[in-house]
């Protein structure tokens, strides 16, 4: 819905619940048919860790030459949207931020323009941007993003397809995380580890 509103200026729908929510953060993006406006562009890199791709949802370099790659997130309350300090720790926007600063060598630093567009209640939509630099982006990529990416890529080469979950170390760090774990019974933690864990 969105990708056709930004490309062909073709307004969302607003008699169907899924357009309603989108007109909801029109006012958010950039104007459609920005002529830097690229929708869905497919990306791929590697470090010497891992490989990464993906698709962004929009980015477009506005009249002050800044580029800004956006993302749309649906929520159900903005009390689950992360704030702009939480978005430059979060993995989708440092990889994100990494693409364009392979492409783009000459910039020293991006907009990240995250659009909130609540799915209950009154339809709303807000803002979470932040705009990070070249340094700052490659210290938390490679601190935070890249070693779990390393490892993820080195459990697909070395563990035999098939093998089952239970027979990898549990992590009760994230039993809690993103509302609770729903196969917490499974590994069904004992209180000490539960707590060992935080």
């Amino acid at each position: 819905i969105l990708e056709k509103g930004l490309q062909e200026g073709v307004p969302p729908d607003t008699w169907t619940p899924e357009g309603e929510i989108a007109a909801s953060g029109l006012h958010l993006l950039p104007a459609p048919r920005t002529p830097t406006l690229v929708t869905e562009e497919k990306f791929s890199f590697t470090s010497q860790r891992a490989w990464y791709t993906g698709f962004k949802d929009f980015r477009y370099r506005d009249v002050d030459g800044l580029i800004h790659v956006g993302d749309h997130k649906t929520t159900k309350s903005f009390t689950w949207a992360k704030t702009p300090e939480e978005i430059l720790c979060h993995s989708q926007a440092l990889i994100y931020a990494v693409d364009e600063f392979y492409k783009n060598p000459s910039d020293d630093r991006l907009a990240l323009d995250w659009v909130y567009y609540k799915t209950t209640g009154s339809r709303k939509a807000e803002p979470r941007f932040q705009i990070v630099t070249r340094d700052v982006v490659a210290e938390m990529f490679f601190e935070h993003v890249d070693p779990v990416a390393g490892e993820i890529t080195r459990l697909h080469h070395e563990v035999p397809v098939g093998t089952p979950a239970l027979d990898f170390t549990p992590d009760f760090r994230a039993c809690d995380a993103f509302g609770g774990c729903p196969f917490l019974s499974i590994c069904n933690p004992t209180p000490s580890q539960r707590v060992q864990a935080t």
